[in-house]
C-alpha cells in the first residue's frame, strides 16, 4: 500500500512538472526560461507573485515568440549558468554581457535598462543629505563617509558596485556600519536603526511598500556610477541558442518599450526622473511604452 501511495504520487509530482502547452503546441521547440526571486524583479511567492516586472517582461516576450514553448525554470544563478553550458535550449532574460560569459551564451542587443544602485533614505530625513551633494545632484561617497553621527546599512557579502564596495568594504561598526544578513534596511530605517542604506530604487519601493510605507523613502544617484545599466537575452552557445536570440533581436525595440514601462511602475519620483534623464541623455526619451 505505500508503495501504491508512493507510486502515485510520484505520477502526481510528474504531471505537476510538465508544462501544460496548448493542443498543437506539442511540436514547437522548448525555450527553457530560467530565473531567480529577487523581487519586485521576479516575484516567486506572495498575493504579487508573477508580478515583477522582469516576470511582466518575460510574458511580453513569450507572446512575440509564439513559435516555441516556454517553460519557466526556477534556479539558482549558478544552476541557470551551468545551464547554459549544458543545455542548448537555455535562456535569462537580463543577463549582464562579460567576455567570460560569451564562451557559453549567445546574447541579444541590449533590452533591459535599469538605474544602478542608489543611497536611499527615508524623505524626512533628505534634507540632512544636501550637503554631500555635488554640483550634479549625485552622492558624493567621500564626503559622506567622511561625515560623523551617520549610522548605515549594507547586506553582507552583497556586490553593490566596485565604486561602492571599494568604500563600505573599508568602513567598520566604529564608522557607523550596520551589517545585515538579509534586506532589511527598510523596517531598519523606519525605526530609526540607520539614516541611510543602499539598494536599486525599484528594491527600495518593494521593501518599504511590503511594511505599507511605498512613500516614505527617497532615493539619490551617486558620483561615479554609471547613469544606467544594460541587460540582455542570453541564452545557450548552440545552433538553437543562436536562432532564439535572432528571434529576440527582431522584437527587441518593442521589448525595451515594454520593460521600460514595467520598471517604471518600481520607482521612486526621483528615480523616475533620473531614469528619463539618462533616457533623454541617449537620445531615447520620446521612445517611450507610453506611445
Amino acid at each position: 500500500m505505500l508503495l501504491l501511495r508512493f507510486i502515485a504520487g510520484l505520477i502526481g509530482l510528474i504531471v505537476v512538472s510538465c508544462p501544460a502547452f496548448a493542443q498543437g503546441d506539442h511540436e514547437k521547440p522548448i525555450i527553457r526560461w530560467y530565473y531567480q526571486s529577487f523581487p519586485p524583479l521576479h516575484i516567486t511567492d506572495g498575493p504579487q507573485a508573477g508580478q515583477g516586472f522582469a516576470d511582466k517582461a518575460l510574458a511580453y516576450l513569450h507572446a512575440q515568440l509564439p513559435g516555441y514553448n516556454h517553460l519557466k525554470v526556477y534556479s539558482s544563478l549558478s544552476r541557470m549558468h551551468g545551464e547554459l553550458k549544458a543545455r542548448e535550449n537555455a535562456c535569462h532574460l537580463g543577463l549582464f554581457k562579460t567576455a567570460e560569459r560569451e564562451a557559453y551564451a549567445y546574447f541579444s542587443e541590449p533590452v533591459i535598462e535599469i538605474l544602478p544602485n542608489r543611497l536611499l533614505m527615508l524623505k524626512k530625513t533628505a534634507p540632512r543629505f544636501l550637503r554631500y551633494l555635488n554640483a550634479a545632484g549625485e552622492v558624493d561617497l567621500e564626503k559622506l563617509f567622511a561625515a560623523n553621527g551617520l549610522m548605515y546599512g549594507v547586506e553582507v557579502n552583497r556586490v553593490y558596485s566596485p565604486r561602492i564596495n571599494a568604500y563600505i568594504d573599508k568602513q567598520t561598526k566604529a564608522d557607523g556600519k550596520v551589517e545585515l544578513p538579509n534586506p532589511r534596511f527598510a523596517a531598519l530605517m523606519l525605526h530609526g536603526r540607520i539614516n541611510y542604506g543602499f539598494a536599486f530604487a525599484f528594491e527600495a519601493t518593494y521593501r518599504f511598500q511590503m511594511l505599507g510605507r511605498a512613500d516614505a523613502f527617497t532615493t539619490l544617484p551617486i558620483a561615479g556610477e554609471p547613469d544606467m545599466l544594460l541587460n540582455n537575452v542570453g541564452c545557450s552557445k548552440s545552433e538553437f541558442g543562436a536562432g532564439v536570440i535572432a528571434e529576440v533581436n527582431r522584437v527587441a525595440p518593442a521589448l525595451k518599450l515594454a520593460h521600460r514601462r514595467f520598471y517604471e511602475e518600481w520607482l521612486d519620483d526621483r528615480a523616475v526622473d533620473d531614469f528619463h534623464a539618462a533616457l533623454k541623455a541617449r537620445g531615447e526619451l520620446d521612445k517611450t511604452a507610453e506611445n
